[in-house]
């Protein structure tokens, strides 16, 4: 049985999201600029606000910090505690604006988007590690590699990049949209990565190892390569969301329709249509951290659980007012 509890916000609720160890619920508000809030997941009493404001905010992958933008646009660490504030970047661009900043995957670094470029900073330091520098126009998100070693850039240039971590390298340009991007994202085992663009496509590439001749400075003996291996066209023309599934061998896209698609992660060929449980757009849709269930929230006020295997919905959730824009399920 699901049941519906109301959480007192500052403005309008923009996002929600549990830590990964599932202890504490992060909200984010547009009142006062933007609201960062962190509620105890058991009791959903509130814990802490996130000092300095905040327009966005993720966990890190042990849930014990959370960075994002503050509320004057700047990128900050904060304690998922006590909300403090352990790092404040300063992005060392002028009249730069910063876009986005998320963990990598091990926690060591924070991958900042700011204007055409990407820096790296060093999480427990605060000490700025590399710039990603070669778009040629801003970057609107970036994915890093579960094993930490590459950046995959995300531009209005309408090209992705992939990128050396430790040595700033770009390794390929990632051409093929038409106009820019809006996500890129790595598979859970780095064989594969997505792009997905404003042209209503989601473009699938191969990423292989190809050993080196010599080994360079940094001691890595391989270069990365990345091939396009398919293409899914959305329907209408808008992907509003698009990811791997936990084991990586399915992709979960929701378009301009009532109805989100799982499609093969090797050959493209569609495998079921979740439907007929929302009467408007699909907003956003995700896995389960098993792989088992699918959230979806859509723009018709409700959200929906469903089974992954079967597309069937589980549960339909009612009681929003206005569109729903983002759904997280966890696994019991």
């Amino acid at each position: 049985e699901c049941t519906g509890l109301d959480l007192k916000s500052h403005g309008v609720l923009r996002h929600a999201v549990f830590s990964p160890c599932k202890t504490r619920l992060l909200t984010m508000s547009t009142g006062q600029g933007g609201v960062g809030q962190l509620w105890c997941a058991n009791s959903f009493k509130l814990q802490c606000s996130l000092q300095g404001g905040a327009l966005s905010a993720t966990f890190s992958s042990n849930g014990e910090r959370v960075v994002g933008l503050d509320a004057d646009g700047n990128a900050r660490i904060w304690s998922a505690e006590t909300g403090k504030t352990l790092h404040k970047m300063s992005q060392s661009i002028q009249n730069a604006e910063i876009h986005f900043a998320m963990f990598s995957a091990c926690g060591k670094f924070v991958v900042v988007g700011v204007d055409c470029c990407v820096q790296l900073w060093d999480s427990s330091s605060g000490e700025l590690l590399n710039t990603l520098d070669g778009h040629r126009d801003t970057v609107k998100t970036a994915a890093v590699s579960s094993d930490g070693e590459l950046v995959l850039t995300a531009s209005v240039d309408g090209t992705a990049r992939l990128w050396n971590c430790k040595t700033g390298e770009c390794l390929q340009v990632l051409e093929g949209h038409a106009k820019p991007l809006t996500l890129c994202s790595f598979s859970p085992g780095r064989l594969q990565a997505l792009t997905a663009s404003q042209d209503g496509l989601v473009k699938i590439w191969q990423l292989t190892d190809q050993q080196s001749a010599q080994l360079n400075t940094s001691g890595a003996g391989c270069h990365i390569t990345a091939e396009s291996m398919f293409t899914l066209k959305a329907d209408g023309g808008v992907v509003n969301s698009a990811c791997f599934s936990p084991d990586g061998a399915c992709l979960l896209v929701s378009d301009a329709s009532e109805t989100v698609k799982l499609f093969g992660a090797r050959s493209g060929e569609l495998q079921s249509t979740f439907g007929g449980t929302h009467e408007d757009w699909v907003r956003a849709a995700s896995f389960s951290d098993d792989g088992r269930l699918v959230a979806t929230a859509s723009y018709d006020g409700t959200a929906a659980i469903w089974d992954a295997t079967t597309g069937t919905c589980v549960h339909a959730l009612k009681g929003h007012d206005e569109a729903v824009v983002s759904a997280d399920v966890i696994s019991s």
